[in-house]
């Protein structure tokens, strides 16, 4: 998608060229100047969520309470927040539910460690290559990697499959009528 950013996510000042920029997975985030560039460079995925409206958890997905600073689960990779003790089982006893009350609320959960996703063997070195999907975000060792993960996220998070957006089916041919034979 193209960027029709006009202000530095960093300063808060117009763009008057978009000379400077940092690449954050599929996207050029733009500055206003070289020294905002950095500020980006070491914080990719907060300025991201930032342009994009999206912003870290703060609030449990079962019982809408403020999250705590020690109740937690592990949940497909992701490490998801809930304001109690009780909350993980029923989170985990209807998934897609509480997945999609994160997604509406545009919060975010980060990957729980740091792995490339699609090669876990594979310790990450930097933050740039990365994607949001649904409430969950998850990092990549290079674009090659992150391609790899689009091609079939499903089969490296399941739960994406409720918060994914759904491709559509492609269409068929018109059918053909068969060819009239001559009459003899």
């Amino acid at each position: 998608p193209e960027n029709i950013q006009t202000t530095c996510p960093v300063s808060g000042k117009v763009i008057e060229e978009k000379t400077n920029f940092v690449e954050v997975g599929n996207f050029k985030i733009y500055t206003c100047c070289p020294k905002c560039v950095p500020k980006i460079q070491a914080e990719p995925a907060k300025y991201l969520d930032q342009m994009q409206g999206r912003k870290m958890q703060v609030t449990c997905p079962v019982d809408d309470e403020k999250v705590s600073a020690t109740d937690g689960f592990s949940f497909q990779g992701a490490w998801i927040k809930t304001c109690c003790a009780d909350c993980p089982a029923t989170f985990q006893a209807d998934s897609e539910k509480y997945l999609k009350v994160m997604a509406e609320r545009k919060e975010v959960v980060e990957q729980e460690k740091a792995f490339c996703l699609v090669h876990p063997t594979e310790k990450l070195t930097d933050k740039k290559w990365l994607t949001t999907a649904g409430p969950m975000r998850f990092y990549f060792g290079s674009k090659e990697c992150m391609g790899q993960f689009f091609k079939e996220p499903v089969k490296y998070v399941p739960a994406l499959k409720y918060v994914m957006p759904k491709s559509k089916p492609k269409a068929e041919p018109p059918a053909q009528e068969p060819a009239k034979q001559p009459a003899n």
